[in-house]
């Protein structure tokens, strides 16, 4: 049975692969009395946040997203969203044209230090088509304004305090490092898990077109490597996605636990109107 959805904290930011809609089934599968929570593709941080353990340390190789999550962090929800208001009231973003939108866009890829100014990002994902948090090759953000609709109404408001609020209140120790190199196997302890949300390698989004079988071989012998640690692991991803088969993860995960969360791909998306009724096969693996 699915709990009351307010007992969640959801991310306000879309990520190809989110866990926002599948927290319900998800967290409830983590191992108790975490000591540390490693999160080490932490993405739009929907798990970190929901996840309770005595400390936590998320991950990302993006040092647009883990600059955002400091900047969040240090100045606050109130200290940062009146940043982001500020920018809202500057290029009168709040109208919902297109000119306001590119205008702010168009000064932010502009700037030589953009790493450094994750508040005017924000403003630009929460008018952006989906809330998509994305760069081309130059690092520029690339995503088009929303369609009318798109505004910073009173409940999308409250989602991001409350957001914030969880990061702040965690502690989370970011860090802008690969899965391999954000934690020393060695230093971890008997109650330290470590989560893997990977790119999914047979989805077609443009977010995982980076990601290699290559890579894909390599991240299963890192979690082997945790399991001979006695270090207990979960890894989300898909074995399926409509015609796409990921044949690699289904024969290494036999020597594991898998808990399979089939489900028809949201409707609305663009992958449910290119795939029509096309299944996501996807699963849990974990070493407990």
């Amino acid at each position: 049975m699915q709990p009351d959805e307010y007992i969640y904290v959801y991310s306000p930011m879309y990520y190809s692969g989110s866990k926002n809609r599948l927290l319900y089934w998800l967290i409830p599968l983590f191992p108790k009395n975490i000591s540390t929570f490693y999160d080490l593709f932490c993405g739009g941080l929907s798990v970190s946040v929901n996840v309770h353990a005595a400390n936590y340390v998320a991950s990302d190789v993006s040092p647009f997203i883990i600059n955002l999550y400091r900047a969040m962090q240090e100045a606050g929800s109130v200290g940062f969203m009146n940043k982001v208001d500020s920018y809202i009231k500057e290029y009168h973003i709040d109208d919902c044209t297109y000119e306001s939108f590119y205008a702010l866009r168009d000064v932010y890829n502009s700037k030589s230090n953009k790493y450094n100014l994750p508040e005017m990002l924000f403003t630009l994902v929460c008018y952006a088509y989906n809330s998509v948090l994305r760069f081309n090759s130059h690092d520029e953000y690339n995503i088009a304004p929303g369609r009318g609709a798109t505004r910073l109404s009173q409940p999308r408001r409250a989602n991001i305090y409350k957001f914030i609020d969880a990061i702040s209140d965690r502690d989370i120790v970011f860090l802008c490092e690969s899965y391999a190199s954000a934690l020393c196997l060695d230093d971890l302890d008997s109650d330290a898990f470590v989560y893997c949300d990977p790119p999914y390698i047979v989805s077609a989004a443009e977010y995982n077109t980076r990601w290699k079988w290559m890579h894909e071989y390599a991240l299963y012998a890192f979690l082997d490597n945790v399991h001979s640690k006695g270090i207990k692991f979960g890894l989300s991803n898909a074995i399926r996605m409509g015609n796409k088969y990921n044949h690699v993860l289904d024969n290494w995960s036999k020597k594991y636990t898998v808990h399979n969360c089939t489900k028809v791909i949201y409707h609305g998306s663009q992958s449910s109107r290119q795939h029509k009724n096309a299944v996501t096969e996807e699963v849990y693996v974990c070493n407990y």
